[in-house]
């Protein structure tokens, strides 16, 4: 009965062990073809974000969502995509890059479109101020495109249906994309 508990105790381990690895690292493992054959990572619907958290003098976050131009080329026919869920305080956030089409003067245009929401019931109003960005060419730093507050409470999404003021077909050839990559930040500000 002990070495049965021991085994069952490994397994715990190497399962939390393994959830605790960086992605970077279970890529790099994998790369050089060491695999932990009990544990595979499991494909998620949302895309990756780094978020540096900060608490004073205010709680602030800085959340960066990198896009690839093969993934906005997808949102054409999926209409979105969503980033994973991270924590502003207490409530969970998420990013939503969108595929936006508007009717307008007898045709359709399109357009790219970026909003925070929150799945999760506001129980007191949260105040968020936020700021979104996007890194160009030449000098590849952040531009700021939006910026304001929001009352969290009884609507649970903030954005902009235009972020970059130009339709998709102009976004997708621009100088937005560095090296393939469509480069968001969100600065995020309770209170």
């Amino acid at each position: 009965m002990g070495t049965l508990t021991a085994q069952k105790q490994s397994i715990v381990n190497d399962a939390l062990f393994f959830t605790a690895e960086p992605l970077y690292q279970k890529d790099a493992f994998a790369l050089q073809g060491i695999t932990n054959s009990r544990f595979i990572r499991r494909a998620s619907d949302c895309l990756p974000v780094r978020v540096i958290e900060a608490k004073h003098p205010k709680r602030h976050s800085v959340v960066y969502f990198d896009l690839t131009q093969e993934e906005c080329e997808k949102m054409c026919h999926l209409g979105f995509v969503f980033s994973e869920p991270y924590h502003l305080g207490k409530q969970k956030f998420s990013l939503q890059a969108k595929y936006m089409s508007q009717y307008y003067n007898y045709a359709y245009s399109n357009y790219f479109g970026l909003y925070l929401s929150t799945n999760e019931s506001c129980f007191y109003d949260i105040v968020v101020k936020y700021e979104f960005s996007v890194r160009k060419k030449p000098d590849e730093r952040f531009v700021m495109k939006q910026t304001g507050a929001w009352t969290f409470k009884d609507s649970k999404t903030l954005g902009i249906n235009d972020l970059f003021v130009m339709t998709w077909s102009s976004l997708m050839a621009s100088d937005f994309f560095i090296s393939g990559m469509l480069h968001l930040r969100a600065k995020l500000t309770i209170g």
